[in-house]
């Protein structure tokens, strides 16, 4: 989330470097980590 969540935004590419895994990853993570928000989001 730390793309959507700071005032800098990150690229992908700059997530997976840091992390040390695939951009594919990075972006499976945060698809889900956005599908969660939204299914609490709407429980709400």
């Amino acid at each position: 989330m730390s793309r959507w969540l700071t005032d800098e935004k990150v690229t992908l590419k700059e997530l997976a470097k840091q992390y040390q895994v695939s951009i594919e990853r990075i972006r499976q993570i945060e698809e889900a980590a956005i599908q969660e928000l939204r299914e609490h989001l709407t429980q709400a």
